[in-house]
């Protein structure tokens, strides 16, 4: 399974400095820096705008924060090859970021 990043539709904030990590083909990391305390959600969306997993929500410290999807839904089921849009929500800051799946 591939993670590809696409495309990032996002301001630089006062939040966080997001920093994408490429290495190993199985799999795509992101790397989060917040620079604060803040409430953080991160939700993966289908094409159809329905949720399909939650990836954080809760408030985070200041730090480095890795962030993977596994290609797993909200029941723990592998979803389909296609185009996923990751929501971030820091802070008062959102974010889409669309990424395609690939088997």
């Amino acid at each position: 399974m591939k993670l590809t990043l696409k495309n990032l539709n996002a301001e630089k904030d006062n939040y966080c400095n997001n920093q994408q990590k490429r290495g190993n083909p199985d799999e795509n990391k992101r790397n989060n820096r917040l620079t604060e305390t803040v409430p953080v959600h991160i939700s993966v969306y289908d094409a159809t705008g329905q949720l399909v997993s939650t990836l954080k929500q809760e408030i985070e410290q200041p730090g480095l924060y890795p962030l993977q999807w596994n290609g797993r839904d909200l029941g723990n089921q592998p979803v389909s090859s296609g185009t996923y849009y990751v929501r971030f929500q820091v802070g008062s800051q959102v974010a889409v970021q669309a990424v395609t799946l690939v088997k």
